[in-house]
């Protein structure tokens, strides 16, 4: 292959250089070039795939029967989630074929979230996927993931799995969640360094919109050089304590203001909505 283009509604592949070998067990597939706006390079196989061109070619569509393995390298990837859930496609992971990959992406964006050197080992089998030493930089700070993805047969998703923070910025992570949907606590009241080590278990759509009613989140954290702003409900205390001559002669109220701490450790333990 030598500088070829293929463009369909959806997908440009621009670039293309390398070699497809197929022999009598599998295809050896060498290959990169631009996907759209990234670079890639892929080195792998796809065994027991002596028909597969003859299929793939017309529809330029991938047989779900067969395995694709290999090394996959992307220097950047943009993903922008339906701002109507309505419009978010549905997922059948039965239409695509099994994997066995070996995922390195310099950059990605998601969203608003700029994500740096993220690498894993992905295993696709029928309506599983296994995510294995999920590492990442992000929000000024690592994160380490094992996720275990099951489609049901009314498409919807389990996702199991344990994550490993460290060192995230607390404001920033508010920030490019969008509070976690929800008003009480936000990003403009927080300040600090999270480490965290949790479980998850999360139920999903077949569009992987997150079922608010299906979350469940534990495990023991820290925060570091925190501070608390402006918080509502304290500033309300605030105000009830000044009224109290009593107690406002015991209690610096001012402090509850700007609340400012070292370090701060417990274990979080929630079901359902976070808030």
């Amino acid at each position: 292959l030598d500088n070829i283009s293929l463009n369909n509604k959806e997908q440009r592949l621009q670039r293309l250089t390398g070699s497809i070998k197929p022999n009598s067990k599998e295809i050896e597939i060498n290959i990169e070039g631009i996907l759209n706006e990234s670079e890639f390079k892929f080195d792998g196989q796809i065994p027991h795939m002596q028909d597969l061109i003859n299929k793939i070619l017309p529809g330029f569509n991938f047989p779900n029967k067969y395995k694709i393995k290999g090394n996959l390298h992307l220097n950047k990837f943009q993903y922008y989630s339906q701002r109507n859930k309505n419009d978010s496609p549905s997922i059948q992971l039965n239409q695509y074929p099994d994997l066995e990959i070996f995922l390195k992406l310099d950059k990605l964006n998601y969203n608003d979230l700029n994500i740096q050197k993220l690498s894993s080992i992905i295993n696709k089998k029928e309506n599983i996927i296994e995510i294995d030493d999920m590492q990442m930089n992000c929000l000024e700070g690592k994160s380490l993931a094992t996720l275990r993805v099951k489609q049901s047969k009314d498409y919807d998703f389990a996702i199991d799995g344990a994550l490993l923070l460290e060192n995230i910025n607390i404001h920033r992570l508010f920030k490019e969640f969008k509070n976690f949907d929800q008003e009480l606590l936000k990003a403009h009241h927080l300040k600090g360094s999270l480490t965290a080590q949790l479980k998850l278990n999360i139920n999903t759509s077949s569009s992987m919109e997150i079922q608010e009613s299906n979350l469940n989140v534990s495990g023991p954290y820290a925060i570091k050089n925190g501070e608390l702003k402006s918080f509502e409900p304290l500033i309300e205390l605030n105000k009830w304590l000044r009224k109290n001559k009593l107690l406002s002669t015991m209690i610096k109220v001012k402090e509850f203001d700007n609340i400012i701490f070292g370090e701060i450790k417990n274990n979080l333990n929630f079901q359902s909505r976070l808030f």
